[in-house]
């Protein structure tokens, strides 16, 4: 069984899914950041703080530790896809992804993934 892990940092949500490419099956998981009553968003800096806080979580209902069938790892890197587009909360998924000090990669350094 081969599983893809897709991230997304958005503005509004912390978002992660699995694919099962053998059973073309998603499971995904997500958490509402927490804006307050009558606000239209959150400032960056704020968005990004909650996302850093949310997403081992939310990555961690989907995922056994360590994830056994990973292959690999999709994570959006920006709002829009063109040279230039840019938020800082979208580093959060790609941190997360690509880092190698985040507890998230140790697993997967850990499981021989990478």
């Amino acid at each position: 069984m081969r599983e893809f892990l897709g991230l997304d940092t958005s503005n509004y949500t912390t978002s992660c899914a699995i694919f099962d490419a053998e059973s073309g099956t998603v499971r995904q998981a997500k958490k509402l950041l927490p804006v307050k009553a009558g606000m239209a968003g959150l400032r960056q800096s704020d968005a990004v703080f909650h996302h850093t806080r949310q997403l081992p979580e939310v990555i961690q209902t989907l995922l056994p530790n360590p994830p056994q069938n990973l292959t690999g790892i999709g994570v959006t890197t920006r709002p829009r896809n063109i040279e230039g587009s840019y938020m800082p909360c979208f580093l959060c998924g790609k941190t997360m992804a690509y880092g190698r000090e985040s507890q998230f990669m140790k697993l997967l350094i850990k499981s021989g993934i990478f």
